[in-house]
């Protein structure tokens, strides 16, 4: 293009200047040479100004090829005056909002996509093809997926789930937003999915929400199993005080020796409800950590002593041998004695009622790097295996057919002993086997020092 500019910038000039010299040295004879050095002289002074006047441009081109391609940051200045100049920056005017604008787009983008990532809820979008296009690390998680299993796959091969589906293809048809709680039994998760469509060259694209909500409806279980749990639990000291009321009320009155019989049966009933409240309001201060910790570093032994002796008449009682197992080498342990205690005296309470006569119950300890891990073993009936994963939650017995007077206690014991042994930052943990017996470990931190 600029060649051509050049030229012809080149053939006005020389037409002008013989033009010029023509009306001015105007001989026949002497009108060839005259042209001749005229074109010559012109062509040359002509090809020098168009040069001069095209160098701008070109560099103006290079600088616009480079902006196309990318280089946001390709700039030229102004080195004339002239319209040439105002052209340049003019164009660095532009250069210079274009760049500010897609710098504001870029970090919109990046806060987005960062609040994208971060999100608990599932995002997935899918285009008017019904494939994915996009996918967040949460959704990922809620699948169970990978980006490769998901970006450019079709929405039924990604999430594999027919209640998903189904409600997806509603909202494709209907053109409205779709709300539906689901189970996907697969996963283990339960999902709260908001479908909403939107508009993708004239053809409907989907944006997908999954909010999980696995952790709600579990602490939803736990709640109606607590409300349940301590319905049924003062449900039955109540019922048996309003027996025992009515009893004393109607014959027992006239009988000092029964009516006392049955006021210590009432004074009995009326402990059971008070040691419930008293429990629960202990596990309550646990979790909510209004119990503070009195750490100290205390022999392993002397933790297991006291709790020990204090049981051992129940023991002798049931003709249960109770043998304490410790290395003579146990470093201390930092504890609050009172509650490591109460753990203990929970654990060895509950091996005894649970091993029939002429078993045995072993208590031992061993050091594990860190730690030192307790352990309270008997020879008892043992429980079912479907109950262990429930077995430290408040309220949760494992064997409900028997009856309150020979299972006894409030169901609250082994939850109270969990957080105690947490927040001493431990571990408890149970095996067990139907008819064989139980070991129960828990874990204490060695003192340092």
């Amino acid at each position: 293009m600029f060649s051509r500019i050049r030229w012809r910038i080149a053939f006005s000039y020389t037409l002008l200047l013989w033009l010029i010299i023509a009306a001015v040295h105007w001989q026949p004879t002497a009108v060839w040479p005259i042209f001749l050095l005229g074109t010559a002289v012109s062509l040359a002074l002509a090809w020098f100004l168009a040069e001069r006047s095209t160098q701008p441009i070109r560099r103006l081109t290079a600088v616009l090829r480079r902006f196309a391609a990318g280089d946001t940051e390709a700039r030229i200045l102004p080195t004339t005056r002239d319209e040439v100049g105002e052209l340049i920056a003019a164009f660095n005017r532009v250069r210079d909002q274009y760049s500010e604008r897609v710098g504001h787009m870029e970090g919109e983008l990046q806060r987005l996509s960062t609040v994208l990532y971060l999100m608990a809820d599932g995002v997935l979008m899918t285009d008017s093809y019904g494939k994915v296009q996009l996918i967040n690390p949460a959704a990922l998680r809620i699948l169970n997926i990978t980006h490769e299993m998901a970006l450019g796959h079709s929405f039924a091969e990604v999430v594999y789930q027919h209640q998903l589906i189904d409600l997806w293809q509603k909202c494709r048809q209907t053109r409205r937003e779709e709300t539906a709680a689901i189970e996907m039994p697969r996963r283990g998760v339960f999902v709260q999915a908001v479908i909403s469509p939107f508009q993708e060259d004239g053809r409907v694209g989907c944006l997908v929400i999954l909010q999980d909500l696995t952790r709600v409806r579990q602490l939803e279980t736990v709640r109606r199993d607590f409300i349940s749990n301590i319905s049924h639990e003062l449900r039955t000291p109540i019922t048996a005080l309003k027996a025992l009321v009515e009893t004393l009320e109607d014959t027992a009155l006239d009988d000092p020796p029964m009516a006392r019989r049955f006021l210590s049966k009432a004074a009995g009933e009326v402990d059971a409800m008070g040691q419930i409240v008293q429990e629960l309001l202990t596990l309550s201060r646990i979790e909510s950590g209004q119990v503070p910790l009195r750490l100290q570093p205390t022999l392993v032994s002397d933790l297991i002593l006291p709790p020990s002796e204090r049981l051992l008449p129940a023991a002798q009682r049931k003709s249960i041998e109770l043998i304490i197992d410790l290395p003579l080498a146990l470093p201390p342990v930092l504890v609050d004695v009172d509650q490591v205690e109460q753990v203990l005296r929970n654990l060895l309470h509950n091996a005894i009622k649970y091993t029939r006569e002429g078993g045995r119950i072993v208590v031992s300890a061993v050091r594990q790097g860190d730690m030192v891990e307790l352990a309270v073993r008997d020879t008892g009936i043992g429980i079912p295996e479907h109950d262990i994963p429930r077995i430290f939650e408040r309220f949760y017995k494992a064997d409900r057919a028997r009856q309150r007077e020979q299972i006894g206690g409030t169901g609250l014991g082994l939850a109270i002993a969990k957080h105690i042994i947490q927040i001493h930052g431990g571990d408890i943990s149970v095996q067990s086997r139907e008819g064989e017996g139980s070991v129960f470990y828990f874990t204490l931190p060695v003192a340092k020092g």
